[in-house]
C-alpha cells in the first residue's frame, strides 16, 4: 500500500521544518558518525532524535494524526534529512528498505515535478500496477511498505538550497 498526503505541513511549519533541517550537517555514507553498513547516495543527517529531537517529535506527531493505515499507534520510527544532487543520478539504485515495516518520504525542497520516487510492483501490488512515479511536490508525503521497490528519480540541484531536499523515515512496529 502506498499513501499519498499532500499538504503534510501547514505553510508556516513547512518554513519552520526546512530552516531547522537546513541547519543540520549532512553527511555521505563514507563518513557519516553513525557508521552505517548500508551505502546511499547523496547526503544525509544524523537520525534526528539525537540532532534535533524537537523536530523528530513534531514530524511524529502529525504523522500519527494523518490516519494512514501503516500508521498505528506502537511503532519506533528513525528519521533523517536526506540530500540528493544532480550529480547523484548515476548512483541511484531500485532498492527496498529492508529491516523496516514501512517506510516514508517527506518532500521538503521547491516543486521540481521532473523529479519524484518510482515505485516498482511486487508479489503485493495488483497486477494492473506495474510502476507508479510519484512527482516531487514540495509538502508531500509518502507513506509506503518497505518492501516496495523504489528509487529517487530526477535528483537536481547543486546545492542545499536547490537540490532534492527529503526527510526520511523508516519504521518497525513495537
Amino acid at each position: 500500500m502506498i499513501s499519498v498526503i499532500d499538504n503534510f505541513f501547514q505553510p508556516w511549519q513547512l518554513k519552520l521544518v526546512t530552516s531547522q533541517l537546513k541547519l543540520l550537517p549532512f553527511y555521505t555514507c563514507f563518513d557519516h558518525p553513525q557508521n552505517s553498513a548500508s551505502t546511499y547516495p547523496g547526503t544525509k543527517t544524523e537520525e534526528l532524535i539525537r540532532v534535533n529531537p524537537l523536530l523528530e517529535s513534531f514530524i511524529t506527531r502529525k504523522l500519527e494524526k494523518t490516519g494512514v493505515q501503516q500508521v498505528i499507534p506502537s511503532f519506533q520510527l528513525n528519521q533523517y534529512g536526506h540530500l540528493r544532487l544532480e550529480s547523484d543520478n548515476e548512483e541511484d539504485f531500485v532498492h527496498k528498505d529492508v529491516g523496516f515495516d514501512w517506510a516514508f518520504l517527506l518532500y521538503i525542497s521547491d516543486t521540481n515535478l521532473e523529479s519524484g520516487t518510482k515505485m516498482y510492483g511486487t508479489e503485493n501490488t495488483p497486477k494492473d500496477i506495474d510502476d507508479i512515479f510519484i512527482k516531487f511536490k514540495q509538502n508531500r508525503m509518502i507513506v509506503f511498505d518497505s518492501s516496495v521497490p523504489h528509487m529517487a528519480w530526477g535528483n537536481h540541484g547543486k546545492d542545499l538550497n536547490d537540490g532534492r531536499l527529503t526527510i526520511n523515515g523508516f519504521a518497525n512496529y513495537s
